[in-house]
């Protein structure tokens, strides 16, 4: 049994789901916990996820690892005192080291090392300048790896331009809808319904919408793709005219009543870098903009489990249909 499937049992009976979301408050993703950068060689962080607290280390080699928070030894919390020696987190109180495995590699004062010392490991990768660790209530493996933008790699797009983080009293999922809910677009950011809003694809893990606007910004009418790639994971892809841009967005449940929403933009080096700035600069002002108006709501509705929707609601139904697969 994984750290994810354990934290499950002993926090809920089989599948009963609590709180103002009849979902799965954790659905079935990839997950960010950290920006790599935020992570030195050497360093541990304690973060709170999923209703508990992860270690969150890096090796003296440059390896990522995420780990239970308390020593099977005596019970102390790593992420008070502990730190990393080489590639190995060390517990402040009597120095046992545990490897990225969780793992006991080395006891200082005996040299023998019960058979059953071993940290909860969580499965973590690094990918788009992110620490992404694994969840799955039912303590399945992963299908997938987490999606990897191209972009971030290419020496032809500038790395998070502009970055931000909110704690929300909201479900992931809400995030994914309100990105469908195309009428409110104008209700409640005053920026028009889209002139057009395709679904090309919607296959295994990935959503994608197409829609672009009447509105023009700069004298151009911008294009937005949304590409969802799981509960946890997002990519926003803007061209306005030349100047294009993609942010990193990342929903991660705190506990069953609260995220931690981050996005990050890239802007491609395809016009000189006063447009990219005076451009990339509105953009951040406009997603905080809209993304305050909207957590006002998000933190009071209530969700409903058959909306009375119209016919120019957007396709709210498409978005859950796909979603109930993390579920």
């Amino acid at each position: 049994m994984n750290a994810a499937a354990e934290l499950i049992e002993d926090t809920t009976t089989e599948k009963k789901i609590i709180g103002r979301f009849p979902m799965n408050p954790y659905p079935r993703s990839w997950y960010c916990v950290l920006y790599s950068d935020e992570l030195k060689r050497g360093e541990l962080k304690t973060v709170h996820y999923f209703g508990q607290d992860l270690v969150v280390f890096r090796t003296e080699l440059g390896q990522a690892a995420v780990v239970d928070p308390h020593c099977p030894h005596m019970g102390a919390h790593l992420g008070h005192g502990g730190k990393v020696v080489g590639n190995s987190i060390e517990c402040p109180f009597h120095g046992w080291k545990f490897d990225v495995e969780g793992t006991c590699s080395k006891i200082d004062y005996c040299d023998r090392i019960p058979k059953k010392a071993q940290l909860n490991p969580w499965l973590t990768r690094e990918a788009n300048g992110m620490v992404y660790v694994w969840f799955d209530r039912e303590g399945n493996q992963p299908d997938h790896q987490p999606a990897r933008l191209a972009e971030y790699e290419d020496k032809g797009w500038s790395q998070f331009v502009a970055r931000k983080q909110w704690e929300i009293k909201t479900h992931p999922q809400e995030i994914a809808e309100n990105a469908m809910d195309t009428a409110h677009f104008e209700t409640v950011h005053g920026i028009g319904l889209p002139s057009k809003s395709e679904y090309p694809e919607v296959t295994g893990t990935d959503f994608i919408s197409c829609q672009s606007y009447d509105a023009e910004y700069f004298g151009v009418k911008p294009s937005i793709v949304i590409h969802m790639k799981e509960p946890g994971i997002a990519f926003t892809s803007t061209k306005i005219g030349k100047a294009e841009s993609i942010v990193i967005a990342s929903m991660t449940p705190i506990d069953e009543e609260n995220i931690v929403y981050r996005f990050a933009i890239l802007s491609k080096k395809s016009v000189n870098l006063f447009a990219r700035l005076v451009i990339t600069k509105f953009m951040e002002r406009e997603i905080i903009r809209q993304f305050e108006q909207d957590i006002v709501i998000w933190e009071n509705k209530k969700y409903l489990d058959k909306p009375m929707l119209c016919k120019d609601d957007g396709d709210i139904r498409k978005v859950r249909k796909w979603y109930a697969q993390f579920n």
